[in-house]
């Protein structure tokens, strides 16, 4: 069940909750929405504000609940986020992105390497999933471990 807040102390307060589980940043042309999901509500919090959008985003806590979703309107699996604590969130991601990859209606995967990072992008028939792997050798691995029957694309 959904609730709006209009206060940013309080979204800051129930993004420290021990049942907050995610927060998704959406940013559209006028507003940006923090959305963090609880164990019973769904809590929105809409800035037109860029930049204080962009403070209250710094300010977040990055105990593993922040999937950041900006300017993509899909689902997306995503590690953006500054990665000290990189192994326990980062290692369920890619779990959850293999996940997708063995998924019936997951038909290609397009993977684009930049000078610091390598991109995985997998088309299902709704969405586009991606991931973000800062790490070269586990990128390696990972595009090691797609399914065969993926087609894939290097970029």
């Amino acid at each position: 069940m959904p609730k709006q807040i209009t206060e940013i102390r309080q979204f800051l307060q129930i993004a420290r909750r021990k049942d907050a589980r995610s927060v998704k940043i959406k940013k559209n042309g006028t507003s940006t929405k923090f959305k963090i999901r609880c164990s019973t509500y769904l809590y929105t919090l809409i800035m037109a504000d860029k930049s204080k959008a962009e403070k209250l985003k710094q300010s977040l806590p990055a105990q593993g609940i922040l999937a950041t979703l900006a300017a993509l309107v899909q689902p997306a699996i995503s590690s953006e986020s500054n990665f000290a604590g990189y192994h326990a969130e980062a290692d369920q991601e890619i779990r959850q992105f293999l996940q997708i990859a063995r998924r019936k209606d997951a038909r290609s995967v397009k993977i684009k390497k930049n000078g610091t990072s390598t991109k995985f992008k997998i088309r299902c028939s709704t969405y586009l999933y991606t991931l973000i792997m800062p790490d070269k050798s586990k990128a390696e691995k990972l595009k090691q471990s797609l399914p065969p029957s993926l087609q894939k694309k290097e970029i």
